[in-house]
This record gives C-alpha cells, sequence and structure tokens, in this order.
C-alpha cells in the first residue's frame, strides 16, 4: 500500500496501519495518519556504515 514517490495523501487509523501488509522492500512510519516512506539507503550510507564499523 506504500508507493515511493506518489504525491496521493490519505490519512489512515493506526488499526489499519498495523493490518497493512508493508513489503519488505519499503520502510515505512505512521505519522499523523499518514504513510511516510523512508528513502532507501545510499552507497554514502553504506560507506559511514562501514567506517563505523571498522572504527
Amino acid at each position: 500500500m506504500c508507493f515511493y514517490g506518489s504525491n496521493i495523501k490519505k490519512t489512515v487509523s493506526f488499526e489499519d496501519y498495523l493490518a497493512l501488509s508493508i513489503s519488505d522492500d519499503y520502510k515505512c512510519e505512521f505519522v499523523n495518519g499518514e504513510l511516510i516512506i523512508m528513502p532507501p539507503a545510499s552507497g554514502f550510507h553504506a560507506l559511514i556504515t562501514i567506517f563505523i564499523y571498522d572504527f
């Protein structure tokens, strides 16, 4: 039910949010009745993760 880059705004209840079958490919947050899709991690994010791990 999450669409990346969609400009359609629709509010849902928390119960509806819990009932959604959201793909593992997307990370969504529920904020004030709106589903916010989190962008995927970038290559720069991966470099920072490696740096922190090696530190």
